[in-house]
């Protein structure tokens, strides 16, 4: 049973504090995982304008251009379909940041100051919704774990698209041959996936830091229920 003694007290705080901090995180990959639908949109339509952009450059080639012409429109009109991708990838990825960091952390705080009794803080959980909170945890993994997976996708496709650029402008003309598709894919993979390596294991660690919020939770709510039920009593 719940006793009211000061040291108790500092403990439980503590404690709670600690868990509302860890839901605070979860609201914010909650706001990740709403906007993974505005990274695809982004990323998918800087890729469509991109590569008509390109399109456009050759169809004008083909119709009034001249072979003499070729290389000094071909290169503004990959520079410029470059420029549309990376455009689109950071801009969707900063637009992202900007509403997670949005999101209101921190607000229970004042609801457990240093003079707060057991009781007020008793009366903080009993408005948390845990199902609500369950589900949140569940969303903002598959979400958190998603968005991950779609910068890695962008980034490899922005780099592919790079090495394609390279392979045309440079590597063609000294070696007179150019590298294969599947092994400029496969380069690019080991590239991003390289200089990613952090964010990875970052997103490892907190999609299992999750996994076990979410038990740590669930056998939390068990006991704070009979809890409470003993403090009411």
């Amino acid at each position: 049973m719940i006793t009211e003694n000061a040291s108790d007290q500092t403990v439980l705080k503590t404690k709670i504090g600690e868990l509302m901090a860890a839901l605070d995180q979860v609201k914010k990959y909650r706001e990740l995982s709403r906007s993974v639908i505005d990274l695809v949109l982004i990323v998918g339509l800087s890729f469509v304008g991109a590569l008509f952009v390109l399109v456009s450059g050759n169809l004008y080639l083909l119709f009034f251009g001249n072979p003499g012409s070729s290389f000094n429109l071909l290169v503004p009109t990959i520079f410029i379909s470059g420029v549309i991708v990376l455009a689109g990838i950071i801009g969707s990825t900063l637009l992202i940041d900007r509403r997670v960091n949005r999101v209101k952390i921190g607000e229970w705080k004042s609801a457990i100051p240093e003079n707060q009794e057991v009781s007020g803080t008793i009366a903080l959980l009993s408005k948390i919704d845990w199902d609500l909170t369950f589900k949140d945890i569940q969303v903002s993994k598959i979400g958190f774990v998603v968005y991950g997976v779609l910068k890695i996708v962008g980034y490899w496709l922005f780099t592919f698209f790079l090495l394609e650029i390279l392979n045309v402008l440079f590597v063609s003309g000294l070696i007179h041959t150019m590298i294969g598709a599947i092994y400029l894919g496969v380069i690019a993979l080991v590239v991003v996936l390289a200089g990613s390596w952090g964010d990875l294991k970052f997103r490892y660690v907190q999609s299992w830091l999750l996994d076990s919020l979410l038990w740590e939770l669930r056998w939390f709510d068990s006991e704070f229920r009979r809890e409470e039920s003993n403090f009411k009593a």
